[in-house]
């Protein structure tokens, strides 16, 4: 085998073993809808669906302004181990509905939500 073989043989394979160890992983997708509500937590979406502005809750929040959700809840998740309990008033004031823990994804007629409270 010529020289010029040789080093053209060697070179192929170095390629090949380089372009094998090199694998490319594709980016991760962001989750979307409802996939955005993390296992033991409540979830507050401004759009049917689980679509739109999403406020996570551990424990509630006694102003929805802050998450900007006041008056505008149109779906909910309670994936918390307690009830969520929404009301029409800030500092939990005026109860107007609850969802049970571990409650299935919901679309609801654009709650009026002013606070919201887990293990209510």
């Amino acid at each position: 085998m010529t020289v010029l073989k040789k080093g053209l043989i060697s070179a192929t394979t170095a390629g090949a073993m380089l372009f094998t160890g090199t694998a490319v992983a594709a980016p991760a997708q962001a989750a979307t809808g409802w996939d955005r509500c993390p296992h033991g937590y409540a979830c507050l979406f401004s759009q049917p669906d689980g679509q739109g502005t999403i406020g996570i809750f551990k424990y509630g929040s006694p102003d929805l302004r802050q998450q900007g959700l006041d008056d505008n809840v149109r779906s909910v998740w309670n994936r918390a181990g307690a009830t969520l309990a929404l009301f029409s008033g800030y500092n939990h004031i005026g109860l107007t509905t609850t969802f049970p823990a571990y409650d299935h994804p919901s679309n609801s007629t654009d709650t009026e939500a002013g606070s919201a409270k887990v293990a209510w």
